[in-house]
């Protein structure tokens, strides 16, 4: 990929938090290989209010603040790290997250950049609302339960069933231990 292509990715996860696909790729056929990072934060806000992205003045900021950015230098050093291991993967993420310390890019802007367009992380997952209610649609869970919470709470029955002591029991060896 080239620098452009790339900030053109970038663009495209910026652009799609919290807006609809049909905005997003609206936008995307209008802009793309039209370095838009290096036109004026007002004419970048113009063209998002255009094609209905939600949040253009925040949004605007944030594409326009690619246009000093290298992002290949980044990219071929982080490619050394990965070894097609989970942990790997969101290690990758982080230092990205971290070495671009770019606004409007979190955990799942960046892990849609590393799997969507870099094609460099095909085991993450950019995790949104889309998953919390497509699980509750399935059954996965009750409109009452926090995922977090019942994911980690999860975590924790398989562990203390794996050691064979009861959640209580684990639950009070690791208070202790970490308080």
């Amino acid at each position: 990929m080239t620098e452009t292509e790339i900030k053109d990715a970038v663009v495209y996860c910026i652009v799609s938090t919290q807006s609809r696909i049909s905005t997003v790729e609206s936008f995307r056929k209008a802009t793309k290989g039209k370095s838009i990072w290096n036109l004026t934060i007002p004419e970048i806000e113009r063209i998002l209010r255009e094609h209905h992205i939600r949040f253009p003045q925040k949004k605007a900021k944030w594409i326009a603040s690619l246009a000093g950015k290298e992002f290949l230098p980044k990219l071929r050093e982080l490619a050394e790290l990965r070894n097609r291991k989970l942990a790997s993967s969101r290690k990758v993420r982080y230092l990205l997250k971290k070495q671009l310390a770019l606004k409007g890019l979190g955990d799942k802007q960046v892990s849609h950049l590393l799997t969507k367009w870099l094609g460099f992380c095909n085991d993450l997952v950019p995790l949104d609302s889309r998953w919390d209610n497509f699980f509750r649609q399935h059954g996965l869970f009750e409109e009452h339960d926090d995922p977090r919470y019942v994911i980690l709470e999860d975590l924790i029955l398989a562990l203390a069933n794996e050691i064979r002591v009861s959640p209580a029991e684990l639950d009070e060896v690791v208070w202790k231990m970490m308080g």
